[in-house]
């Protein structure tokens, strides 16, 4: 599949996915899902050389289930309790994450590939797992909530890929998939917002402290462990993009617009800290 045929079908793919998100009452009440550009481009990666005999409208419909799927979860993710949200949008989000991640069964049906939807059934149960252990707070230490993090981020993509037999996508693509997690979790700190991971981060380094505000020396010492995390792993995807061959590959130029991207935000707590 040649370079412009990838730009068009990930444009036919966002298109897809829209029209699956589209439903006016749900539209009403809560903010409709963005379409993650990145995340599609990684998951036409399997397709990009031209080894797999599929035809297009059958990649549009597979790539678009993997859409619709992460939408789901990050959608069940954005629920809080924050006072400012009424119940009923918390129920509907709630219901609209359910709702996303059910277009994928009916689409995956119609195709009756039951080796994908097994793969994707595994991914959505670790994904899964490792959110309830977020919430309840049962990592210890950092390491081991960046690397559920990173599962959370990567798992559904992952299983795609082992389907499609691509597996030397994973390490890259699951590199850049966290450090775009981090740049939001960095951002979301800056601006004073409760995600799922800061109480868990908070719970390891402050065992004793049950409180959700962040004193400004917690909020320095939680800040500079994402700035850490973000040139780590900045470095970490530079070293592979230049070990391995992607030069004129089409994904080439969406990670390094990553990398670009991702330059102000280091900044924010590296200077604070």
């Amino acid at each position: 599949m040649k370079h412009l045929d990838c730009f068009h079908l990930e444009a036919s793919i966002k298109h897809y996915v829209e029209e699956k998100l589209s439903y006016s009452y749900l539209q009403k009440y809560i903010d409709s899902p963005q379409i993650d550009e990145d995340r599609i481009s990684f998951l036409v990666l399997p397709f990009s050389n031209g080894d797999q005999v599929l035809d297009e409208e059958e990649i549009i419909r597979l790539i678009s289930t993997v859409m619709l799927i992460q939408i789901g979860l990050d959608t069940h993710e954005k629920v809080t309790n924050s006072p400012s949200e009424s119940l009923k949008e918390r129920q509907l989000t709630v219901l609209a994450g359910v709702y996303f991640s059910g277009q994928y069964y009916k689409i995956l049906s119609e195709l009756e590939n039951v080796s994908l939807i097994n793969h994707l059934a595994q991914a959505i149960k670790t994904v899964n797992e490792s959110k309830i252990s977020l919430y309840k707070q049962e990592y210890f230490n950092v390491p081991q909530i960046m690397n559920s993090i990173k599962t959370i981020e990567s798992a559904v993509i992952h299983s795609f890929f082992a389907h499609y037999g691509t597996a030397q996508w994973q390490e890259l693509v699951g590199e850049a998939l966290f450090l775009r997690r981090m740049v939001i979790e960095e951002r979301a700190l800056e601006q004073g917002e409760i995600t799922l991971l800061l109480p868990s981060i908070k719970s390891s380094l402050y065992p004793g402290d049950r409180g959700s505000s962040l004193t400004l020396e917690q909020k320095q010492k939680v800040g500079s462990i994402y700035t850490g995390c973000i040139i780590e792993s900045r470095d970490k995807i530079v070293e592979m993009l230049r070990s391995e061959s992607f030069d004129g590959h089409f994904i080439e130029g969406r990670i390094l617009s990553l990398l670009e991207h991702t330059k102000p935000y280091t900044k924010i707590f590296a200077e604070e800290g």
